[in-house]
This record gives C-alpha cells, sequence and structure tokens, in this order.
C-alpha cells in the first residue's frame, strides 16, 4: 500500500501534515495479531479507481500478512486520522472506530466481516470537526465501553488561510502553513455507551469541555491514581496536555498541571 496524506512535494494546510493511525488487533479471533493502516488523501483528490483507502493486513500465522479490506468491508477514503479498538457491544468480537476531518466511522465487526454504523450509533460526530485520536473505555464501570475523542483545530478549508498570510502564517519571515497557534482549538468529545448499540454525547454533562481550546492528539487511558477508576490522558499540540482525572460520579477535572503532566 502507499500511505497517502496531503501533497507529495508541498504540503500548503495543516490538514496535510498529521499522519494517520495504525491499530494492532485481533479482527478474526483466531488468535494471531492482524494490523489495521489508517489512510488519508489529497486536496486534488483521486480518480474512483486510483483513490486511497485504509487497510486491513490479515496474519497468514508464518510471519506474512494478506491484505483483506475489501473482504472485510473497510474501503474507506478520506481525511483519516486515528483509530481506537473495542468491543462496544460485548459480543466477543473486536470493533473499529476511526477518526476523520469529517465524519467518524464505527465498524461493527461481524465475525471478521464490518458494518458502518457510526450514524445509527450517535458517534459518526457533526462531519465538520477533526477527529485525531480515541479511546475506548468504561469510564462509568457500568461493563459497557463508552468512547473519547479527541479533536483538533476548527479547521474550514474554503476559509483557511494560506502561507504567508497573517502572522501564525509566517515563521521568522519565511511562510509556512498556518496553525495550530492562531486557529481555534476543538473541544473533545466523550460518549457514554447506552448498552443497546446507540451512544449519547455527555460531554458536558461529564465536565469535559471546561478544559477547551487545545489542540488535541493522541489519546491514553488509565488509572493514574489507583482508585479503581479509568483517567484520561490527551497529549496535545502547543499547548499545555490534558489530564482528566475521573471524579468516580460521572465527571472529569483536568490535573495535568498539579500532576507533572502537562508540560515538555
Amino acid at each position: 500500500m502507499t500511505n497517502v496524506f496531503g501533497g507529495v512535494d508541498t504540503k500548503k494546510y495543516i490538514i496535510e501534515t498529521t499522519g494517520t493511525g495504525i491499530a494492532i488487533f485481533d479482527y478474526d479471533n483466531d488468535g494471531w495479531p492482524d494490523i489495521f493502516i489508517v489512510n488519508g488523501t489529497t486536496l486534488e483528490g483521486f480518480a474512483a479507481d486510483q483513490a486511497p483507502t485504509n487497510h486491513l493486513y490479515h496474519n497468514n500465522h508464518d510471519g506474512t500478512f494478506t491484505d483483506v479490506t475489501e473482504k472485510a468491508g473497510l474501503v474507506a477514503t478520506g481525511w483519516g486520522q486515528g483509530v481506537c479498538v473495542g468491543d462496544y457491544d460485548n459480543d466477543g468480537w473486536e470493533d473499529l472506530y476511526v477518526t476523520y476531518y469529517g465524519k467518524n466511522r464505527l465498524y461493527h465487526n461481524n465475525h471478521g466481516v464490518f458494518t458502518e454504523t457510526a450514524e445509527k450509533a450517535g458517534l459518526a460526530g457533526s462531519g465538520k470537526a477533526w477527529s485525531t485520536g480515541c479511546a475506548f473505555v468504561d469510564f462509568n464501570r457500568d461493563g459497557h465501553l463508552d468512547l473519547f475523542v479527541a479533536n483538533y483545530v476548527d479547521f474550514n478549508l474554503s476559509t483557511a488561510l494560506v502561507p504567508g498570510e497573517g502572522t501564525s502564517c509566517t515563521w521568522k519571515g519565511v511562510p509556512v502553513m498556518c496553525g495550530p497557534r492562531g486557529l481555534r482549538g476543538s473541544k473533545n468529545i466523550l460518549y457514554e455507551n447506552r448498552g443497546d448499540g446507540t451512544f449519547a454525547d455527555v460531554t458536558t454533562k461529564a465536565h469535559i469541555d471546561r478544559t477547551n481550546g487545545h489542540f488535541a492528539f493522541s489519546v491514553s487511558t488509565l488509572d493514574f491514581d489507583d482508585d479503581g477508576w479509568p483517567d484520561v490522558y490527551v497529549a496535545c499540540d502547543s499547548v499545555p496536555s490534558i489530564l482528566y482525572h475521573n471524579n468516580r460520579d460521572g465527571t472529569f477535572t483536568d490535573v495535568a498541571v498539579m500532576a507533572g503532566v502537562a508540560f515538555n
């Protein structure tokens, strides 16, 4: 495969610079880890039969892999970003969530063949966000995996400045692509699993959006204080990172500065 993300020789906008994610998981429950690779696209686009797609590689148990993307129902083209794995419906098969600049995608695993169900599940997003990292996590310990989605910046290609326009598009007198500084950070999203295949946006209820304006990238979950409740760490670009402490009541508090993990 060829990993595509923006122009080859020139990258005019920040959307062309961030790269894509990868997941290693056993999609067919044969006991061997397989590989899923997120792919991007370009501003110029492609002919229909040449468009880049995400790829799923099946482990052949002999040190080699076979591309089973089409067979598994995972062909998709767009500004792919991150991916996370989790069995959100507790059926014993790992599912996939893929983030995009645009609509995100949830792939339900039907015994090795996937069905895209993001809209039905309430996880597609607005279609205007630039989502990056994500993680499945049972934040309320009810036995159902919830979903945390990080968002980078509010970016509109039709109004985006080009290199040299504005103070954020110049570096030491040299025109550069704009951002992330000078752009507006986007809020992160927390979805609660209702246990019926659908999710509810509890971002405000959980106080996730009380920490706003960050350029969020990667997401990790951990119980950093050993209180038995999962917390969420979000690595950010150019601004302090976020450590959401789980308050054990359905809400979170950003304690990154106090914990010493906000800056690097």
